[in-house]
């Protein structure tokens, strides 16, 4: 038993914190990899759309928004290897064109969205291939939370339980105190 009361104190807050805080934060020596998840063959998997080339050399698409309406007047980038390679705009019925394009992968960019995409020469194109690549853009605006509402509810239960266990902390140690002060007394 600890007898010097700032000890103890200091004691009891430290085991507060412990209790209180995440396993990680104490541990010591490098943290275990989180598990991959294991893999189903059910999982959706990402499509990458096959686009084939006009004989021209041409890549050819169409921008609408949310509503399947056109987009007219938006800058659309070709992107290779996370450098832009050419740039054009939509046309009154959205559609757009790139000219001059080589076979390989791109991404689109509108308005830092990226779409990936394979592009083939006409007689090198699968037979799934489209061609011309139509897309779905819907302006978005990012919202994070990390600093933003905090719910009342859960904020005042986790306020209220750590006073909770800090006080029943502090009230263990008093009680502790007081039992070897009755100890210590000597009976006449």
């Amino acid at each position: 038993m600890i007898r010097n009361p700032i000890t103890r104190r200091v004691v009891v807050a430290w085991s507060c914190l412990v209790i209180l805080s995440p396993g990680a934060v104490f541990a010591d020596g490098p943290q275990p990899a989180a598990k991959a998840p294991a893999t189903t063959t059910s999982a959706p998997k990402t499509l990458i759309p096959d686009i084939a080339l006009s004989e021209q050399g041409e890549l050819r698409g169409r921008l609408l928004n949310g509503n399947r309406l056109p987009l007219q007047k938006t800058t659309v980038l070709l992107v290779k290897n996370g450098k832009a390679v050419a740039k054009t705009e939509t046309q009154a019925d959205g559609r757009y064109t790139f000219e001059m394009v080589t076979p390989g992968s791109y991404q689109i960019e509108v308005e830092k969205q990226l779409a990936t995409v394979r592009v083939w020469s006409g007689q090198a194109a699968p037979k799934s291939a489209s061609t011309s690549l139509e897309m779905a853009y819907a302006p978005t605006q990012t919202v994070r939370a990390q600093l933003g509402f905090l719910d009342p509810v859960n904020t005042s239960l986790l306020i209220l339980g750590v006073t909770g266990t800090v006080l029943a902390a502090v009230a263990v140690s008093e009680i502790n105190d007081l039992e070897d002060k009755v100890d210590d007394l000597q009976s006449p």
